[in-house]
């Protein structure tokens, strides 16, 4: 795709394409704008509090009717409001979450 013209580069096309190929991508469809968006709030746009609540969610589901969802609700409300950047309470999450293999190697030199 031409960057300045948002449309197909034909020079590519040419060198790299047999006279059909090149007619089908042509037929093709080009998206002029794409962006990401997170589908988990209002203006979807990810945000800490959003990723947050989505987990809970998943988790209160998951877990519905477990005596331990006070604790978990209070160790997570803790993590949450650390006076700290938000990648440190994520990666904190994913080690508690054994999402990092950093939680095993913990566990290991501690017995």
């Amino acid at each position: 795709m031409e960057e300045h013209t948002k449309d197909w580069n034909q020079t590519m096309l040419d060198n790299n394409f047999l006279s059909f190929e090149k007619d089908q991508i042509n037929q093709l469809p080009l998206i002029q704008e794409d962006s990401l968006m997170w589908m988990h709030n209002k203006v979807g746009v990810y945000s800490v509090k959003s990723g947050y609540n989505l987990i809970r969610e998943w988790y209160h589901n998951r877990e519905q009717g477990t005596s331990n969802t006070d604790a978990n609700h209070k160790l997570w409300q803790t993590l949450w409001s650390l006076n700290t950047i938000p990648r440190h309470k994520d990666f904190l999450w994913r080690v508690i979450n054994d999402a990092v293999p950093v939680r095993y190697e913990f566990k290991k030199k501690a017995y």
